[in-house]
């Protein structure tokens, strides 16, 4: 089962993870899912279906906590989506009806994994051809507002693992 993260908000890799684990349940082929910017310059013609998410553009921002008093802070993450779907149809209408149940099930997992705010943006058309080459593609944007945790081990002296160190940062180079 895909749920949220509610001992402490989502953050937007935690969403993004959650998406990929519910499209691979769902889906019997694996549809590639890749994160980041540098995969757009291979997401035209030719390519296959996938999907793919690009952080933090044009920007995130740190804000007010959505919880006054509960929170830190909040973050407001955003997030374009690039959709290609399957080839294969026969027609246009085909191809973009296929397109358009697999966007609502990316929505739908968005829109499950997300412990904070999500407001969807416009979606558009990216087809890589006029004729029936690999499925239609859309693109969309959406934001993502979530509350920031107070560090409660600041303030109660107390010590705890650190994350995301490859150094032990207690030992001089």
């Amino acid at each position: 089962m895909i749920t949220a993260n509610t001992e402490k908000p989502s953050n937007l890799a935690d969403v993004i993870g959650q998406v990929e684990d519910a499209l691979d349940q769902f889906y019997e082929r694996k549809i590639p899912v890749q994160v980041g910017e540098q995969y757009l310059s291979n997401f035209g013609v030719g390519s296959g279906p996938k999907i793919l998410f690009v952080p933090e553009t044009p920007g995130g921002k740190i804000d007010e906590p959505i919880s006054m008093g509960e929170s830190a802070a909040s973050y407001v993450h955003h997030c374009d989506v690039h959709i290609r779907t399957f080839e294969g149809f026969d027609d246009d209408l085909a191809r973009y009806n296929n397109a358009y149940d697999f966007i609502d099930k990316v929505i739908g997992a968005i829109r499950r994994a997300t412990t904070g705010r999500v407001v969807f943006g416009a979606a558009t058309g990216e087809s890589p051809t006029a004729t029936n080459a690999y499925g239609s593609g859309i693109a969309f944007g959406f934001t993502y507002r979530r509350d920031i945790p107070h560090w409660d081990a600041v303030w109660q002296g107390t010590t705890e693992e650190a994350s995301g160190f490859t150094v032990d940062p207690t030992v001089s180079p």
